[in-house]
């Protein structure tokens, strides 16, 4: 079980395959575990690499989630690249991941050769509170949803996943608001977004696309915020065709 030393903490990584790096990034309430479905397949094309973020899973605890830790976890992951010493990765991002991967693209264009995002987001929107107050509650009120944090996330799953929910809730908190940010990036890019995301809507993902230069937009009809699982055969395709262009 590979581990390094990023910027005052052990972070957990999983490396498998070979050949140029494809960095997997997982989502708020996730953990690497969430891609490993998927690295059988990227692995016979590609050395992947899909982190534990710090506090989550495998890596050391985090204090907290405050208002910039997404850029934070751009930082750390920066370290983590610059430690392998890789340059020009693949990154493929859901959710969370998908914002750390625009903050690393926008401050490290040296590390990021082409980038997928995943329901990515830029800032918080009505439907994101909304969804997210929703989910808040199931958690507090569903045990079936408790145990499923438990098995993804460890023990203090529940905690983990009341802390995030706290932060993206509480007025005084919400910080994120990088769409000026990223009209900087400049490498290729797929943004990727059901159209029926129960915390962004179809708009966000294309204010995503025309923010970036020559991204591409994959806009999936019928489809909530965890494409790469409701979908699977056509995302994988979509996917590694868009990498293997770039």
């Amino acid at each position: 079980m590979p581990y390094l030393a990023v910027r005052g903490y052990r972070m957990y990584y999983e490396d498998h395959g070979s050949g140029d790096p494809l960095v997997l990034l997982h989502s708020g309430l996730a953990t690497s575990a969430q891609w490993m479905p998927f690295v059988p397949l990227y692995a016979q094309r590609y050395r992947v690499l899909a982190t534990d973020r710090r506090g989550y899973g495998r890596s050391d605890p985090r204090p907290g989630f405050s208002a910039g830790y997404l850029h934070e976890d751009a930082s750390d992951l920066a370290a983590f690249l610059d430690l392998l010493g890789i340059t020009g990765a693949r990154v493929l991002g859901h959710s969370d991941g998908g914002t750390v991967a625009l903050l690393l693209a926008a401050a490290r264009p040296d590390l990021v050769r082409c980038m997928v995002l995943v329901a990515a987001h830029t800032h918080a929107e009505e439907k994101t509170l909304e969804g997210l107050r929703r989910a808040q509650t199931l958690l507090r009120n569903s045990p079936a949803q408790r145990e499923r944090l438990v098995r993804h996330l460890g023990p203090g799953g529940p905690a983990l996943a009341e802390a995030w929910y706290a932060h993206w809730l509480d007025p005084k908190q919400q910080g994120l608001e990088i769409r000026e940010l990223i009209g900087s990036i400049r490498v290729p890019t797929l943004v990727i977004q059901g159209v029926d995301d129960e915390f962004a809507t179809p708009a966000h993902a294309e204010g995503i696309a025309r923010a970036i230069p020559g991204a591409e937009l994959w806009l999936i009809p019928s489809c909530g915020h965890n494409p790469q699982f409701q979908v699977p055969e056509a995302f994988n395709e979509r996917v590694l065709g868009f990498l293997g262009e770039n």
